[in-house]
């Protein structure tokens, strides 16, 4: 419960360890809620196909060839289908979690993708600027889209709890 004392003889009363949210529930509580499943993994697919495209045609513009347009892009694609698998088998999640999960994710993926092109670049003699230059684009691109799906679900599900929780948690 919340205590009172004056400040200063201004009459200000301060609310000590006063720590409720919306009625009266707190606010380190934190709800769970249906993890978007179907559209991050859209946004996944959406983003990985675009990566893929992107990656092929910088590393056929800068004279690599189709085999190596090809290369990077499915080192780009590979990436995105390796590490789409954890964010689609979580459930019910808090809200922190999943943002912080995508975004993990998304490093974690830049790493696959650095190891997968490693190898091939090491073992295919792939020219080198092109290949590179094809997965480094296509990669970026996979976090921009990743990126603002991210930021429209996490601000649909903060919308979604605040709903919920004026609603006495019946929308969760």
């Amino acid at each position: 419960m919340a205590t009172g004392r004056i400040l200063g003889g201004f009459g200000f009363a301060e609310l000590e360890s006063a720590d409720f949210g919306v009625h009266g529930r707190m606010l380190t509580e934190r709800p769970t809620m249906r993890m978007p499943r179907r559209e991050l993994a859209g946004s996944m697919g959406v983003g990985g196909l675009l990566g893929g495209l992107v990656a092929a045609g910088v590393a056929v513009m800068l004279g690599g060839g189709s085999l190596t347009g090809m290369s990077a892009a499915l080192v780009v694609m590979l990436g995105v289908v390796l590490t789409a698998w954890p964010l689609l088998l979580l459930g019910r999640v808090a809200l922190t979690t999943f943002a912080s999960s995508v975004l993990l994710i998304g490093a974690l993926r830049l790493l696959v993708v650095l190891g997968i092109g490693l190898v091939l670049d090491l073992t295919q003699g792939y020219p080198r600027v092109a290949f590179w230059m094809g997965v480094v684009g296509g990669t970026t691109v996979v976090l921009f889209v990743e990126t603002a799906a991210l930021l429209v679900l996490v601000k649909r599900m903060e919308r979604t709890a605040g709903d919920a929780a004026l609603d006495g948690g019946s929308r969760a």
